[in-house]
């Protein structure tokens, strides 16, 4: 039968072989969101706030 076998890891980039895939707009959505995601964690990261924010030793 196509598909994945027990163990194989599934990517969107359809680097798996027999892989049923994701269509090209599939593949882009989810770069855009994985990007925003990296932008966004990184502005919470780097927020002025957690300069405010006393140090536990």
């Amino acid at each position: 039968m196509a598909g994945w076998t027990r163990g194989e890891r599934y990517s969107h980039r359809g680097d798996v072989p027999d892989s049923p895939g994701w269509s090209d707009e599939q593949k882009q959505k989810v770069d855009e969101t994985r990007a925003e995601i990296l932008e966004l964690s990184i502005a919470v990261v780097d927020h002025s706030h957690w300069a405010t924010v006393p140090v536990r030793k």
